[in-house]
């Protein structure tokens, strides 16, 4: 399960994936992240390897550009299937996800002009 969860990374690139796919998209990560999440692992270990894997896949997802054959639908797919089974990270994943939110945010707010 943790080789597939790196594996995700290069899913968001389009070669991956058919032309017609969004939903099937949307329907695959869905069902995998319910499995994951519903996945009875007694391991505090493994626990805390996914948690640090979906933590930099959630990064990449929100980074993710139309640049390098990355395709922002997919990595939209992604983080649609995740908001219905949300999976754990790393604290020190949120800070880099936050910190990330907040650059974006900055960037896109245009600066007010004084009167």
């Amino acid at each position: 399960m943790l080789e597939f969860i790196r594996a995700i990374l290069a899913s968001f690139h389009r070669s991956i994936w058919s032309q017609s796919y969004i939903d099937s998209i949307v329907s695959f990560f869905t069902d995998f992240l319910k499995y994951v999440f519903e996945a009875d692992d007694p391991s505090p270990d493994f626990d805390l390897e996914i948690a640090g894997l979906v933590g930099e896949v959630v990064t990449a997802a929100v980074n993710s550009h139309d640049t390098n054959n990355d395709d922002p639908a997919i990595s939209r797919a992604f983080l649609l299937a995740l908001s219905q089974n949300f999976l754990q990270f790393l604290p020190s994943n949120t800070d880099n996800l936050i910190n990330f939110l907040f650059g974006q945010l900055a960037m896109s707010v245009p600066k007010s002009r004084g009167s």
